[in-house]
């Protein structure tokens, strides 16, 4: 693996993990802090997790060919 495909591994990982996070955490905010649960928040968080996780994908998908 040259340093090129090691970076972008280690891109799509960080964007693979970052989706996940993003998708969970708000929620988990609004629960925990017994606050009415925000639809836009959440819209928007699932919104920008789809995005990091195509991204995550698109780059592990290049680093497989």
């Amino acid at each position: 693996m040259n340093e090129r495909e090691a970076r972008r591994h280690a891109v799509s990982e960080w964007l693979m993990e970052f989706s996940v996070l993003w998708a969970v955490f708000p929620l988990l905010d609004q629960l925990l802090e017994d606050r009415p649960i925000r639809v836009g928040v959440l819209v928007a968080s699932y919104v920008i997790s789809m995005i990091a996780a195509c991204g995550g994908i698109l780059l592990r998908r290049e680093d497989s060919k």
